[in-house]
């Protein structure tokens, strides 16, 4: 059996939000037809589906919970061959994979919002349904019971984000997230060559543009992994409560530490060219030394790069680019260990020939 999800629906549903409460309520009564009113069906898949929902809202990290395999006999007897309960799901974030059901992102409103609107089923039809359901949420309640005995879990309530485990699970995931922009491996240097004597263009307000442009890009790219890890959501969700836990405190100091992934790095000749490389922020100065020899026309003669003012050669080769300051942007500029060619500002030192469509 595969998921009945509507053709037009494979990705999740997006509905705005005053429409999520009518919608999750709508498919749960439907669902009710669809397995011929079995009250004992219609339990066991509401229970099923309370401890997916509820198994996201408490571990939103854990991979395992994220994906439903839908060739197992269990999820396609509960979830996967009802249509309506499948488009529950995805108004819930799930898209459908083909041998699954999987969620991408982290809607938590949504999640908390489908956890209520079983709730609300189960204690409205307790008696049809043969359940008993409390009548407010506890986060730190073992559970509800059925009349068989049997738990249906209660689920998190918005108080449950005060759990000081769950703070100490952001601060974590946090310093991870930033751990992972720092060690981005960059593809492409985006090689660009200026010529900053050549007059026709401010060099100032185009490496301006290109600082923004890559700022922004890092910004697109940290969004990406935060929406990945389910971050975005949970970090809005703790930073919008006034709550004076000073673990909370924390985590929201550490979410406004700017932690850029990328870098672009210039060098300026003494003829005037500027050769322009993008790296990783944990990148290398022998990686900026690399970059410029493959560039230069000789390759066979020694150079150094500095940065001034005042001179600072850069003969810590295996210092980061973040610590040597280069980052988000730097500028260094090039030297020649040969002197009589030190002293020339004529002398020819990119393979500008090689580069002539990098030129700016």
């Amino acid at each position: 059996l595969q998921p009945k999800v509507e053709e037009s629906k494979e990705k999740s549903i997006n509905v705005l939000p005053e429409e999520e409460n009518g919608l999750l309520q709508g498919y749960l009564q439907s669902f009710y037809k669809e397995a011929g009113d079995d009250n004992t069906k219609i339990v066991t898949t509401l229970k099923t589906l309370t401890k997916i929902i509820d198994n996201l809202i408490k571990n939103p990290w854990e991979e395992k919970y994220r994906s439903l395999n839908t060739t197992k006999v269990a999820i396609q007897e509960k979830i996967s061959c009802y249509q309506n309960i499948c488009n529950f799901l995805s108004v819930c974030g799930f898209e459908d994979q083909g041998d699954s059901l999987t969620i991408k992102g982290y809607q938590g409103d949504v999640l908390n919002k489908a956890f209520n609107a079983i709730h609300n089923e189960l204690k409205e039809n307790q008696e049809r349904f043969g359940v008993k359901v409390r009548s407010n949420f506890d986060a730190y309640q073992e559970g509800t019971f059925s009349t068989t005995g049997n738990k249906l879990s209660s689920g998190p309530t918005e108080t449950s984000q005060y759990n000081p485990e769950y703070i100490n699970k952001l601060i974590e995931q946090e310093k991870k997230l930033k751990q992972k922009l720092m060690e981005r491996k960059v593809e492409d240097r985006d090689l660009v060559v200026f010529n900053t004597l050549a007059g026709t263009h401010d060099f100032k307000k185009v490496i301006q543009e290109y600082d923004e442009e890559n700022k922004k890009e890092d910004e697109i790219y940290e969004e990406k992994l935060r929406e990945a890890s389910a971050l975005k959501l949970l970090g809005d969700n703790a930073k919008s409560q006034k709550f004076g836990n000073k673990r909370l405190q924390e985590y929201q100091k550490l979410t406004k530490v700017k932690v850029y992934s990328t870098t672009i790095v210039r060098v300026k000749f003494p003829d005037g060219l500027v050769l322009q490389g993008r790296f990783g922020a944990r990148e290398k100065i022998s990686d900026v030394y690399d970059f410029v020899s493959e560039n230069l026309l000789d390759q066979g003669r020694g150079f150094y790069l500095f940065k001034a003012p005042p001179k600072k050669i850069l003969t810590e080769k295996s210092v980061s680019l973040k610590k040597a300051d280069l980052v988000p942007s730097g500028m260094v500029f090039f030297q020649w260990e040969d002197e009589e060619l030190a002293e020339s500002s004529k002398t020819i030192s990119l393979d500008v020939a090689r580069l002539q469509d990098k030129v700016k």
